[in-house]
C-alpha cells in the first residue's frame, strides 16, 4: 500500500453507489434484504476507483452480516463542507471490543450469518484508501441492533490546487 497513489478527481459519489448496488442485488435478494437508498446526488473529490472499491467493500460486509428481513441504508450529505457517505444495517452488530480492532493492520475476521468467511482485511484497506484521499472512515454499532459505517470525504481539493 505503500507506492498507492491517489489519483483524485472530481465525481459525483451517487454514481458510485447506483453501480456498487446492481453488484450486491442478487445477494441482497438470495437473503431478503431491504436495500434503502437515499443517497443524492453530490460531488466528492477523491480516487474514484478507490472510493468504489470502499463502498463495495462496505456495502459486501453490510450484506454478509445482515439477516433474512433486515434492511441496509445507504445515504449522503454535507457535513463540514465534506461530503458524509454513510452505509448502515440492521444486523448483527458489532461488540465494543471488536469496534476497537476493526481497522487495526491484523486480520480481524468473524464469520457472517450464512457462514461466509472474510480475510479481515477488508476495513484495513477501506481505512488505507479513506487515509490517502485526505478523508475519514469509523463505525457506530450496537450488538443485535446493527452497524453504520461513515465515510468523510472532500468536496474540493483539499491542497488547494486543481
Amino acid at each position: 500500500m505503500q507506492s498507492l497513489e491517489s489519483k483524485p478527481s472530481l465525481f459525483d459519489v451517487q454514481e458510485v453507489f447506483l453501480d456498487k448496488l446492481k453488484l450486491i442485488e442478487q445477494k441482497t435478494e438470495k437473503k431478503n434484504i431491504t436495500i434503502e437508498d437515499n443517497s443524492l446526488r453530490d460531488f466528492v473529490y477523491a480516487d474514484r476507483s478507490m472510493v468504489e472499491i470502499i463502498v463495495q467493500n462496505l456495502l459486501t460486509n453490510a450484506v454478509k452480516f445482515c439477516k433474512s428481513g433486515d434492511t441496509i441504508t445507504i445515504q449522503n450529505h454535507i457535513s463540514n463542507g465534506q461530503c458524509l457517505i454513510s452505509i448502515g444495517d440492521t444486523g448483527v452488530g458489532i461488540s465494543k471490543e471488536n469496534q476497537d480492532q476493526l481497522f487495526k493492520n491484523n486480520s480481524f475476521t468473524t464469520i457472517g450469518t450464512k457462514n461466509e468467511k472474510g480475510t479481515g482485511l477488508g476495513l484495513t484497506i477501506c481505512k488505507e484508501l479513506v487515509e490517502l484521499n485526505h478523508g475519514k472512515i469509523w463505525v457506530e454499532s450496537t450488538e443485535e441492533v446493527g452497524s453504520t459505517f461513515y465515510v468523510e470525504l472532500p468536496k474540493t481539493n483539499p491542497t488547494g490546487g486543481v
